[in-house]
C-alpha cells in the first residue's frame, strides 16, 4: 500500500485522510510547513497553508495532490500552475479521496513505491 504524507494540513484534515485511508492499508502521516519529511508515494497538499511551488520542491517525486476552498480559486490556479498533479476543492478529499489516490497511484512507475521502502 502507499505511504501517504498530508503536507500544511490541519489536524481536521489529517484526521479525515487517515480516518478513509488507514483502514484500506496506507500509511498515512503528517508534516506542517517548515518540516522536512520523509518521502512519500503520494502526498495531500493544503494549498491555503502552503507555498505550492515550494511545496513541489520539496516533495517530489511523490505525487501530489493539491486542496482548498472552491471559494479560494487563485490558490488552486496556483497550485496547478506550479505543477501539482491533481487540484481538487477540500470538499473532494472528503468525499472521495480513497479514488483520488488510487489514480494518483496509477500513475506512478510500477517499482516506485518498493525503492522508497
Amino acid at each position: 500500500m502507499a505511504d501517504v504524507l498530508v503536507y500544511g494540513g490541519d489536524l481536521l484534515i489529517y484526521s479525515r485522510v487517515a480516518t478513509q485511508l488507514e483502514p484500506r492499508g496506507h500509511h498515512v502521516r503528517r508534516a506542517g510547513v517548515g518540516q522536512s519529511p520523509a518521502p512519500a508515494d503520494v502526498a495531500l497538499c493544503d494549498v491555503e497553508a502552503v507555498d505550492p511551488s515550494d511545496a513541489v520542491r520539496l516533495l517530489r517525486p511523490a505525487r501530489l495532490l493539491g486542496f482548498g476552498s472552491h471559494d479560494s480559486p487563485a490558490a488552486l490556479r496556483a497550485a496547478r500552475a506550479a505543477g501539482m498533479d491533481r487540484v481538487v476543492a477540500r470538499s473532494a478529499v472528503a468525499e472521495r479521496l480513497p479514488a483520488l489516490l488510487d489514480e494518483l497511484l496509477a500513475t506512478m512507475p510500477l517499482d516506485a513505491t518498493s525503492e522508497r521502502r
